[in-house]
């Protein structure tokens, strides 16, 4: 008895050594074939969706209870940095139930029914083994935060989705969040302050009203995108492949979009092809890839090959 004793905590203190010193790294093909990717980026870009859509609606704490009990990878590690504070960013890293009772605090005043978390700008990297079994994309992204037609704040993120068994592409979970900087900072006795050159040339363009009365940002850019499609007699389809520079293969779940109009995109799926649909000739299309230098390309009307190079 003594004997197996030894054994089992003899074991369990090999495998936790292993834990500790397991050193991050990028999945390989043997662990997982890059045909199967594809559905891993697809499945942590509906999960980060997901998990904003039931975030305003949390205020009953058996709802609360189970969400932190299927939606986070470890309900007491503080691995949490409120992304939605609306007094500038925060540094402190807090466990799920501490997260959400800030988010509590910073809903508290607000109708809860006016409010609405878009995301978008939605940007991959690749898929990292952070154990022998267990592996995690990290994904950053815009997050607007609406009260009806107005913008609250927004702000680039990053979210960590975690899979504890890589063979099983379902079950994602948050690992880990953080902000990264404001694009529009919440001014509580005034207009928005933007830092972002685009985002400013913007709304210098919203204190002009149309027919249909004010326009909102995703309204107009996606509107005044549209005006310029059927103005242009001049478009074509835009295909083409991504490659990873340094491997020399097809870069899965790169995030790609058109200079623009942020909301007109796609990504590449398992062998890196893209179909971005009709734009003009001359258009600028963006390639981003966390990790990968982004790449600003002028089409020209013809296939586009792209490889991406590591930062």
């Amino acid at each position: 008895m003594k004997r197996l004793l030894y054994i089992v905590i003899l074991f369990m203190t090999a495998t936790n050594i292993l834990a500790q010193s397991f050193k991050v790294r990028e999945c390989t093909e043997a662990e997982l074939p890059r045909s199967k990717r594809d559905r891993y980026f697809i499945q942590t870009t509906q999960f980060l969706n997901n998990y904003y859509m039931h975030l305003l609606n949390l205020e009953d704490n058996i709802i609360l209870e189970n969400f932190v009990r299927l939606v986070y990878s470890d309900k007491d590690a503080a691995t949490l940095i409120p992304e939605f504070t609306r007094n500038g960013i925060s540094s402190v890293r807090m466990t799920p139930k501490q997260y959400l009772l800030e988010l509590k605090k910073m809903l508290s005043g607000l109708d809860r029914d006016e409010l609405d978390f878009k995301v978008d700008n939605v940007t991959p990297g690749k898929i990292l083994m952070n154990s022998l079994v267990s592996c995690y994309i990290p994904i950053e992204y815009d997050l607007t935060l609406m009260e009806g037609d107005k913008i609250l704040f927004k702000r680039r993120c990053l979210m960590h989705g975690y899979f504890e068994d890589i063979r099983n592409y379902m079950d994602v979970k948050l690992k880990q969040i953080e902000p990264i900087k404001d694009v529009i900072v919440y001014e509580p006795h005034g207009e928005e302050v933007l830092k972002d050159e685009k985002v400013k040339k913007f709304k210098e363009t919203l204190t002009y009203t149309n027919v249909k009365g004010v326009i909102t940002e995703k309204s107009y850019l996606k509107d005044s995108f549209e005006d310029n499609r059927q103005k242009d007699n001049q478009l074509h389809k835009c295909i083409g492949q991504v490659f990873d520079g340094k491997e020399n293969v097809p870069l899965v779940g790169c995030a790609i979009n058109i200079k623009s109009n942020d909301y007109y995109g796609t990504i590449s799926d398992f062998d890196g092809e893209f179909d971005l649909g009709q734009i003009k000739t001359g258009e600028t299309v963006i390639f981003r890839f966390i990790g990968y230098k982004t790449q600003k390309i002028k089409w020209n009307g013809e296939f586009l090959k792209v490889i991406m190079k590591e930062k």
